[in-house]
């Protein structure tokens, strides 16, 4: 029976109650030129596409118990009972099937992150060394947490997503201009770099959360810290929305400015207003973040502030926060000025209120749809 289940674009992965990991999908085949996708168009003909493969077994991990399975928009990643990371290319995994009289099985050997914490020995207990306890995936990068509290990050950094340093502006070499931040269309370059702890955000971590391309961490403190790319005001920093009147930067005045458009730095605003934004972009400024930012808190209700969250999970462009609440009916909200407290009704509810779990939702990011 299948306890986890993760699925791609063109292909899926599962894990069962024993701890084995399955893999299927279809395979990739050479990709047509335009010219012969229409001719085949006209002919009413279909478009080649690659074979399907089952559900195979990964034999390779077999010996280690998969307590987590995750994937990217190119590869696999299983958690094991130790605390190993295991990942390994779905493409490769799909045409190393091998198909028997038993059930289809992939021979081919995961590979792990350089730099991750995993203990070497077997014999060596799992509470006595340190190793990876959790991880989140996202389409193009990956995070993890370790027994000690610190997040390790690998994968694509075009937009800071991997809290690594990226170039202030994007410029074109041939004339000079400033030109938006680009992904590239290739597979990321997933063991470019070792896995290094990311020594930005301050305290031990208890969860991390990946999305298409920005990252945060939520820490033990209730912090949560947001980079990666803004450009949906998916980071939680508040309303960082360019204006008109920040084409020329903040504090430039003339035509003299146009020589400087891109070169003036996000600017934090004061630190006194706890829901202003955390910064502010020029007009030309990439609106992404590669050094850990708090996020902005959730506006309070009735005056009465919201605890820290209790999870964050990230999608593609938007970001999901989860507080504890309290029901409307026994909220303990303070009395109107035409009141002079609560009824006793109400002071017997918020009593009972103890007993009763509510959570309320936040959410910031693509609103498009």
């Amino acid at each position: 029976m299948w306890k986890q289940v993760a699925l791609g674009k063109r292909f899926g992965a599962a894990r069962d109650e024993k701890g084995r990991v399955y893999v299927w999908g279809q395979k990739k085949v050479a990709e047509l030129p335009e010219a012969d996708k229409r001719r085949l168009r006209r002919m009413e003909l279909p478009i080649p596409e690659g074979a399907y493969v089952p559900p195979l077994l990964l034999k390779s991990l077999q010996g280690h118990e998969a307590v987590d399975l995750q994937i990217s928009e190119d590869r696999v990643f299983v958690l094991t009972s130790r605390g190993r990371v295991l990942t390994g290319s779905i493409e490769d995994l799909l045409n190393s099937a091998d198909d028997s009289e038993t059930t289809p099985a992939a021979s081919i050997q995961p590979t792990e992150f350089e730099g991750l914490p995993t203990i070497k020995w077997w014999w060596v207990p799992r509470s006595w060394g340190n190793s990876i306890r959790c991880m989140s995936v996202g389409r193009r990068h990956a995070g993890f947490i370790d027994d000690y509290g610190h997040t390790y990050m690998v994968g694509d950094n075009t937009f800071g997503q991997c809290g690594r340093k990226i170039k202030a502006k994007n410029v074109n070499p041939e004339d000079g201009t400033l030109m938006p931040i680009q992904e590239s269309r290739e597979p990321p370059e997933w063991f470019k770099d070792p896995a290094k702890p990311l020594l930005s955000v301050p305290g031990k971590a208890s969860q991390v959360s990946c999305g298409g391309r920005h990252t945060m961490v939520l820490g033990e403190d209730g912090r949560v810290w947001a980079f990666g790319d803004d450009s949906r005001i998916q980071l939680a920093l508040g309303d960082t929305r360019s204006k008109p009147q920040d084409m020329l930067g903040p504090g430039k005045r003339g035509w003299q400015s146009i020589y400087n458009m891109g070169d003036e730095k996000m600017h934090r605003l004061e630190d006194n207003n706890p829901h202003a934004p955390r910064v502010q972009y020029s007009y030309y400024d990439p609106h992404c973040q590669w050094r850990p930012k708090l996020t902005q808190q959730p506006p309070p209700r009735s005056g009465k502030p919201f605890t820290s969250p209790l999870w964050v999970h990230l999608g593609n462009k938007i970001s999901v926060f989860c507080h504890e609440d309290e029901p409307d009916w026994a909220s303990k909200r303070p009395p109107e000025e035409s009141q002079e407290g609560l009824s006793i009704l109400d002071e017997e509810k918020a009593r009972r209120s103890k007993d009763v779990e509510c959570n309320i939702l936040f959410a910031c990011g693509e609103n498009l749809y």
